[in-house]
């Protein structure tokens, strides 16, 4: 399952070793995971109930008092769930099941980017307030834009 996430590839002698994150997985992975979280979010700013709405107002308040409190482990484990909140009130099933795979990769690249240049965690805690509010707003072009930022 790891190997299948790329977290882990086989070394010449037949152990696992760490899959290093290499500019060009990078690139291919943000190309892909802007296309799924953009759709996801704009069909989540036109589909989300009140309770999916509370529950991403739950988890936005955790991301913003990881950032109060700068703990990058809460950061991303409140970033992880509230795309899947998001991802879930989507409404769309495909992509809710597509999206979370990517989600081991996506959090090694935040920890990394938000480990080397923490300015951003910041940023990535404020683009989660502009989601938040777009999605709550029913603005379904801004939710999806914002993701990109």
């Amino acid at each position: 399952m790891l190997e299948r996430k790329r977290l882990v590839k086989p070394s010449p002698k037949g152990r696992y070793q760490v899959a290093e994150l290499s500019v060009d997985f990078i690139k291919y992975f943000y190309d892909t995971i802007n296309i799924l979280f953009q759709y996801a979010y704009a069909k989540a700013a036109e589909n989300a109930t009140e309770k999916d709405l509370g529950l991403l107002s739950e988890v936005l308040k955790q991301v913003e008092d990881s950032f109060d409190t700068r703990n990058l482990e809460i950061f991303i484990k409140g970033a992880t769930q509230y795309c899947s909140v998001a991802l879930r009130a989507s409404g769309n099933a495909l992509v809710e099941k597509m999206a979370p795979e990517q989600m081991s990769n996506a959090e090694r690249i935040q920890w990394t980017s938000l480990t080397f240049q923490p300015s951003l965690f910041e940023k990535s805690v404020n683009i989660k307030k502009k989601e938040y509010r777009y999605i709550r707003d029913r603005n379904s072009e801004m939710a999806a834009k914002t993701f990109g930022e």
